[in-house]
């Protein structure tokens, strides 16, 4: 992945010395870039928005942008590392509003996962789509994707220790990989059906485990 795209130079510009002054009339501008960018990235994928296309949905200066970001590969990050992209926060608020259940919680994640998929602007999750797109292996995006990945599994593995499930570690595992077949599954098809035979595998695994 280029550090910036849209035809420029992949070398970083150098950003000015912020005071506090131009930190605080800057903030819009910022708040813009970052909306504009999570549109875009998740609807269209990392790989093909170029920064002279955020630069023209944010209404920003390209001096604006690279005040804030020193490139395309830094926003990235950002927007990955967001509240509103980590969706687990969203997915966990949800179900805990349903039960103090462990075990009932484990089958209502993939409840929330299914009227996520159900939503008119679904597109996928933010963290596989992008990580299909990394061109390295390594990198501080790769190092978002994989943390958020293994905050999903790690939440999934208390909650089956919670409920005295046997091998949680393992289960943990399985129920995770059953979360990214419901994201590209229901992205691959175009509609839930994945989301549901992913609900019934973890009532079976969880069943199991009991």
């Amino acid at each position: 992945m280029q550090s910036r795209s849209g035809g420029e130079s992949g070398k970083d510009a150098p950003a000015s010395e912020p005071t506090a002054s131009s930190e605080s009339s800057e903030s819009g501008p910022r708040q813009r870039i970052l909306a504009a960018a999570s549109d875009l990235f998740y609807r269209n994928g990392v790989h093909a928005v170029g920064v002279d296309t955020i630069i023209a949905s944010a209404r920003v200066a390209k001096a604006s942008f690279y005040y804030h970001f020193r490139s395309k590969d830094d926003l990235i990050v950002i927007w990955l590392s967001s509240e509103n992209t980590r969706w687990l926060e969203h997915v966990i608020a949800e179900i805990e509003q349903r039960s103090d259940d462990p075990k009932v919680l484990l089958l209502a994640f993939f409840d929330v996962l299914r009227d996520m998929v159900e939503s008119n602007d679904f597109r996928g999750c933010p963290y596989l789509n992008t990580a299909a797109e990394l061109r390295s292996s390594d990198g501080p995006a790769r190092e978002v994707v994989a943390d958020f990945c293994g905050d999903v599994r790690s939440y999934l593995q208390g909650l089956a220790v919670s409920a005295g499930l046997r091998t949680p570690h393992e289960l943990g595992i399985a129920l995770h990989a059953l979360v990214t077949g419901v994201f590209a599954g229901s992205l691959a098809v175009g509609d839930s059906s994945p989301a549901e035979g992913a609900r019934f595998a973890a009532a079976e695994l969880v069943e199991a485990a009991s």
